[in-house]
């Protein structure tokens, strides 16, 4: 019998120990879809299983055709070549009068994109201090993606993104407990998403 997308998401949910809620909540839908999704009485879009494969943090072309390795890109990218450079801003964000005289070198063009440096281990072991993560306000985040929201007032934070309902923004913690709270989007500034994290001693360049 040959082997679905279903026995692959399945065998990576066990792998990883992910519940029927716990990928519902990724996806940002109901456990029932999920039900539906993996027992196969509902077919999804190529969307959704672009968005299940992000969830389960797998390759999609592994997810739906065994193709290579389940492993996810996080970069389309030649790292050995870094081209580009994006500033670095302070725990303020940007725009307001935080920019700091460095730049990162990145490989990929940078479009409107910045960095932020993680300056304690909050966020361990997702990231730790001393690390910078590179950010790019223009794509739109999607269920389980990390982002930084920056607060009318306060620091910036970073949280998993899981989904908006009636003028509220569903997040998670990135680290511990994974807890859940809700954030009234009135009270965000900017949400922007996190697209790479760089570890510490990579390269900074001063302008």
């Amino acid at each position: 019998m040959n082997e679905t997308w279903i026995d692959r998401a399945r065998a990576q949910m066990r792998a990883g120990g992910i519940s029927h809620q716990a990928l519902a909540d990724r996806l940002g839908c109901t456990r029932g879809a999920v039900g539906h999704y993996l027992s196969g009485r509902r077919r999804p879009s190529l969307k959704q299983l672009a968005e299940i494969a992000r969830a389960l943090q797998v390759a999609p072309a592994w997810l739906l055709h065994d193709n290579g390795s389940n492993a996810v890109q996080e970069q389309a990218a030649d790292y050995g070549k870094r081209d580009h450079l994006v500033p670095v801003v302070g725990d303020s964000g940007p725009g307001r009068g935080s920019r700091q005289a460095r730049l990162l070198r990145v490989p990929t063009p940078a479009r409107n994109c910045y960095a932020m440096p993680i300056t304690n281990d909050a966020y361990s072991p997702r990231m730790f201090a001393g690390e910078t993560i590179l950010i790019d306000p223009g794509e739109e985040p999607l269920a389980g993606d990390e982002v930084v929201i920056h607060r009318r007032s306060g620091p910036p934070s970073i949280h998993t993104y899981i989904n908006k309902h009636q003028g509220r923004v569903i997040v998670e913690n990135v680290s511990g407990n994974r807890s859940r709270k809700s954030i009234r989007e009135r009270e965000i500034k900017f949400m922007h998403k996190i697209i790479a994290v760089f570890r510490a001693g990579e390269e900074l360049r001063r302008s």
